[in-house]
């Protein structure tokens, strides 16, 4: 362009007339020229998008919102009881549904932080997911939908991965589904494996559903954040739209992707993969195969695809069933059996079996002198008509949707097969005898429960009920002790103190003796706290048998290879037979010990905590109450009484948000609630077993 300019001069000079032509490569220009319209275009949609959002979710936030202080002042108003629980469960709804929000933007702002992470541990699949099933069947219910949940053959029982980030994933397209499904719709959750890379399974997770469906147009927005699918979706069903591309983070970030398949008006296909550590499963048939070959079966179910998947289950653990397709065809199979002197030992009867009733089937069965035990299959269980039910000759309800162990555990109950004797026979022995534990418990019910856990390993263990005898005890011969195990919250000091206090003591081996975490939260706080103390580690009660072994093996046994088992998994236990207490769970927790699980139980009925609790919110003592209700919360861990762990967590955690103030507030009530419910349901079970 100089050299142009300067010629231009010359011929200026010399010549009178010129024509000149300019020839200027504007490319480039241009190219940035749009590259900058597209890059305020799409600041331009991103803002507006954001706009939209922010619109929306000052809508999503002050409804429930607006329903948790309107439904507060009215039920303060109120002396009906009736009426005020109703107002409860509206308020305790809404500020689930609230939570939800704060947790989906919280997740956002981690991931646009770049701070969004995944934590790894052991779990059993069958317990995530039945969990998962427990809460949505609670909304299912609502619609009369049907919910199915198939696993394939080839999916591993024990993953090692992050279970909770998961479980999130598998939330949000379930909710999804049943939120976008017309009453009495259908959804179904498959798993099945697709192969194996680098030593991870590749699990592929579908969740199909009969709604709504979405157009091409629409599904091009969905992953995105701040969208949904189209502006009437917010009006019509609600939500963020964070769900969707906050799962597609946690996807892509276990090395899957996720994808949908959806025509207007018919439906959706929900689909992602996860590439997660498959853990060796030596016992998979956990019953006994002679046993399991010998037991005659037959299965009552007008729903086909429920039929042939629980006929699966038996098959792949070596029971053979036969099948019967109405209550007529029930009791003619079952004479002709007892003719043949082949009587079935177990028959699984669908709620809604065609052409009898089920107590009548039970009778008809009774009265042809059969001993078969009973299972019915229910789709949203029977609750206080199941007593009823059992004293006609029913022995067991099998909850849909079902699982491989939930099968085997009831198999096992009322055919008096011990399932977890082989797999505890099997179990990597690892002993102890010339190590001291200081376990720092102030509750004598979880000290109770690990000193019995860890009696197999015959390691020496020397109790403190606090974090400042803890402290003294370490100072006075801190050569005894090889290991510590600290509760968190507990009086004169807590865990963190001690811990810190331990450290800095001054006193031989005090930065390098191990310090474990033991508590009921499992927030990252409570986990970064634990490690910013100087612990070692953090374990959440309640506490698996085999994972405090595996975990103390790794300090007294290092490089020797723990072998894992059926029972052997993290904090896990089978789904239960009652609402307010798993007791399978909790006898499975106590590596099987039912005479101890008892044992707690009864010491449990004489426990003074929920007193303790309700004087100190009387006298708006919080700190002291958010301390009872965390020692409340750890029991009712360890004993697997659901309710009361739950109502016992929602309590300490609104506590310290300073939600709840006094005895007054909704959270506080449910927990005397549910207490009331559990120490009831404690004192029958006690009752019963004396009989």
């Amino acid at each position: 362009q100089k050299d142009m300019l300067a010629n231009m001069f010359y011929l200026q000079e010399h010549y009178e007339e010129v024509v000149m032509i300019l020839l200027i490569d504007v490319t480039d220009i241009r190219t940035i020229e749009k590259e900058l319209m597209n890059a305020r275009d799409s600041a331009e949609r991103t803002a507006k998008a954001k706009s939209d959002f922010l619109a929306n979710m000052s809508h999503e936030i002050r409804t429930p919102l607006n329903a948790i202080i309107g439904m507060t002042k009215i039920a303060r108003k109120s002396e009906n009881t009736l009426k005020i629980k109703e107002y409860l469960a509206k308020i305790d709804n809404s500020s689930n549904h609230l939570l939800t929000i704060i947790n989906d933007i919280l997740d956002l702002s981690k991931i646009d932080s770049g701070k969004f992470e995944l934590y790894e541990e052991d779990f059993d699949i069958e317990y995530v997911l039945s969990n998962i099933m427990n809460i949505i069947l609670v909304k299912t219910e609502e619609k009369n939908h049907i919910l199915d949940v198939k696993i394939k053959n080839n999916v591993p029982k024990y993953f090692h991965g992050d279970l909770i980030r998961l479980t999130q994933v598998i939330m949000n397209l379930l909710s999804n589904a049943v939120k976008f499904t017309p009453h009495n719709g259908k959804i179904k959750l498959e798993l099945e494996m697709e192969n194996i890379k680098n030593d991870k399974a590749v699990i592929k997770f579908s969740v199909t559903d009969n709604g709504i469906g979405i157009s091409k147009e629409q599904m091009s927005k969905i992953f995105m954040a701040f969208e949904q699918a189209d502006g009437s979706i917010t009006k019509r069903f609600g939500g963020t739209g964070l769900g969707l591309s906050i799962s597609k983070k946690i996807v892509e970030m276990m090395g899957g992707e996720i994808t949908v398949k959806s025509e207007l008006g018919k439906g959706s296909i929900f689909s992602f993969t996860a590439s997660i550590k498959a853990l060796e499963n030596k016992n998979k048939n956990i019953l006994p195969p002679n046993r399991a070959q010998s037991l005659k079966i037959m299965t009552a179910d007008n729903d086909a695809d429920s039929a042939c998947y629980l006929a699966d289950i038996l098959k792949n653990h070596g029971m053979e069933t036969e099948l019967a397709q109405d209550g007529f065809g029930i009791i003619i199979k079952t004479r002709q059996a007892i003719c043949e002197d082949k009587p079935y030992d177990i028959i699984f009867i669908s709620e809604n079996i065609y052409g009898m009733n089920i107590v009548d089937i039970v009778r008809m069965i009774k009265q042809a002198g059969a001993q078969t035990k009973i299972i019915v299959i229910s789709k949203y269980g029977y609750g206080e008509k199941e007593e009823e039910l059992r004293n006609e000759g029913i022995n067991e309800f099998l909850q849909k949707p079902f699982f491989s162990s939930n099968v085997i555990n009831i198999i096992s109950r009322v055919t008096g097969i011990n399932a977890a004797a082989q797999a505890n026979s099997e179990k990597f022995p690892y002993i102890f005898p010339d190590k001291t534990i200081m376990l720092v418990e102030d509750i004598e019910i979880n000290r109770e429960i690990i000193i019995n856990l860890l009696s197999s390993t015959k390691v020496n263990i020397v109790s403190a009920e606090n974090g400042r005898q803890a402290v003294d005890m370490y100072k006075s011969n801190p050569e005894r002790f090889d290991l510590i195990l600290m509760d968190i919250q507990m009086p004169e000091m807590d865990g963190y103190t001690a811990a810190r206090t331990i450290r800095s003591c001054g006193m031989p081996d005090a930065e390098k003796i191990p310090i474990l975490a033991l508590t009921a939260n499992a927030f990252d706080d409570d986990i970064d706290n634990a490690f910013l103390s100087g612990m070692n580690g953090h374990l959440t009660k309640p506490i698996n048998e085999d994972k405090i072994i595996k975990i103390l093996a790794q300090y007294f046994s290092p490089g020797e290879k723990y072998e894992y088992t059926e029972e052997n998994i993290s904090d896990t236990k089978v789904p239960g037979e009652d609402e307010e207490i798993d007791i399978s769970g909790g006898i499975k927790s106590l590596g099987g010990n039912e005479e101890l699980y008892f044992s707690l139980l009864k010491n449990f009925s004489q426990e003074t905590l929920i007193d303790e609790l309700v004087s100190a919110a009387e006298k708006k003592d919080m700190a002291e109450a958010k301390l009872k209700a965390h020692s409340l919360k750890g029991i009712a861990a360890n004993l697997s009484m659901t309710k009361l762990y739950e109502s016992s967590k929602t309590l300490e955690a609104e506590i310290k948000a300073g939600v709840v103030t006094d005895e007054t507030g909704a959270s506080f009530i449910k927990l005397k609630k549910d207490y009331l419910l559990t120490i009831n349901r404690v004192k029958s079970i006690l009752k019963n077993r004396k009989k």
